[in-house]
């Protein structure tokens, strides 16, 4: 029996505190806000049915922020497989971000710190599977998280069709046929994960490449703070800051240099996106960690050669952002 669960007929104040409920009672205790204009009205829905011990959980939904902390942290231990129907979105995790457009999917591990972006509106099918069913079939689940995965491979085409048939499935099932359907998914699902991202893939030749490639995921989860500097990243990677400069000194820029070039890149990304036509521009640059117009319109020209606000009106005018 599937559950439908609702904003719509609420009154506006209140549709932002029932979601956010909703959410954590429903797939994993997270914090919540809305990513859009206040005058824009906002939507969500969540379709919840089981598979004997996996959640199947459809969100839709007006764009989005959810973050999970270790503040939020109970005994909720799942590896949560999402696929994209519409829209799109960002999940970050353990360093790394993904990215993904309709047709792609991704995993993350609720016991660890993770975010997720829908940028538009959106449709999503999530399976929430308890560790323990995967635990000794996917010991390295580490190195699964926010990694994109496609369906290039036929395999991935496999997954991708039983995850959609069991989101579209409207008729009752029987135990004995619930049950085989949720051990074929298990199955599809654990060798997938197991060939899309093999262990080898995360080591890289030297102990500098693997600092550096921290490093940098690092700055990428946390771009959004206006106090990341070398002083946070050396505090929160218990690096030292001769280290962390000596690690880029073969690099093409500085740290900090690399660091206001991500902001920089990130903002025009934020610009050419559809739902940023309603933001101000000094709203994108405090959120990727700008604390001023000046510094943010100078160092945007210096990189893209053109200012924030000749960047954006080039936009509408090809009609990448409705006006």
């Amino acid at each position: 029996m599937k559950q439908h669960i609702s904003v719509d007929g609420l009154l506006e104040k209140h549709k932002l505190d029932f979601w956010r409920q909703v959410v954590c009672d429903y797939f994993v205790q997270v914090s919540f806000d809305k990513y859009q204009r206040k005058e824009i009205s906002f939507h969500s829905e969540l379709i919840y049915s089981k598979r004997c011990d996996i959640d199947l959980i459809q969100v839709s939904g007006t764009p989005q922020l959810v973050e999970r902390t270790s503040k939020k942290y109970r005994d909720d231990d799942y590896l949560i497989f999402t696929m994209l129907k519409s829209g799109s979105m960002e999940v970050l995790q353990d360093n790394r971000r993904a990215i993904l457009m309709p047709g792609d999917m991704v995993v993350y591990d609720s016991r660890r710190p993770y975010q997720a972006y829908l940028n538009d509106d959106f449709v999503k099918y999530n399976i929430r599977i308890p560790f323990d069913l995967i635990s000794h079939r996917i010991p390295n689940t580490h190195y699964l998280t926010a990694k994109k995965i496609g369906k290039e491979s036929l395999l991935n085409k496999m997954l991708a069709n039983i995850v959609e048939s069991n989101f579209l499935e409207e008729g009752c099932l029987s135990y004995t046929e619930e049950r085989s359907i949720s051990s074929i998914l298990m199955d599809v699902f654990c060798r997938t994960m197991s060939m899309s991202v093999s262990p080898e893939q995360t080591f890289v030749d030297s102990r500098q490449d693997i600092l550096i490639s921290k490093v940098k995921g690092f700055i990428e989860v946390n771009l959004r703070k206006s106090d990341l500097n070398i002083d946070y990243i050396s505090n929160g990677l218990n690096l030292s800051k001769s280290t962390l400069y000596r690690l880029f000194k073969n690099e093409s820029m500085s740290i900090n240099e690399y660091i206001w070039h991500l902001r920089v890149t990130r903002c025009q990304e934020e610009i050419s996106k559809p739902y940023s036509a309603y933001k101000t521009l000094s709203e994108v640059a405090f959120e990727w960690g700008f604390n001023s117009n000046a510094h943010f319109s100078r160092l945007f020209k210096s990189e893209v050669g053109q200012t924030p606000k000749e960047f954006k009106h080039s936009v509408l005018s090809q009609g990448l952002c409705p006006k």
